[in-house]
């Protein structure tokens, strides 16, 4: 398989995974006071609008974090 499909999928899978933790992370942190739950949501989405149609086309995703050409 060529390196740059293995990176490429690899990248795919720590940017979905991360972004998901990040996304669980703010939902526990509109809980709990140490965490800053919607910094943490925000940076969730910006994360999973790059793989995630569904996310992209959130109307709050769309109007902070998605660039319209």
């Amino acid at each position: 398989m060529n390196d740059f499909i293995v990176f490429y999928i690899l990248r795919k899978v720590l940017t979905i995974t991360f972004g998901t933790a990040l996304v669980i992370g703010g939902i526990a942190g509109l809980v709990l006071p140490i965490l800053p739950g919607i910094i943490l949501i925000f940076a969730g989405f910006a994360l999973l609008a790059r793989h995630s149609e569904r996310v992209r086309n959130m109307k709050l995703v769309k109007r902070f974090v998605t660039k319209e050409v």
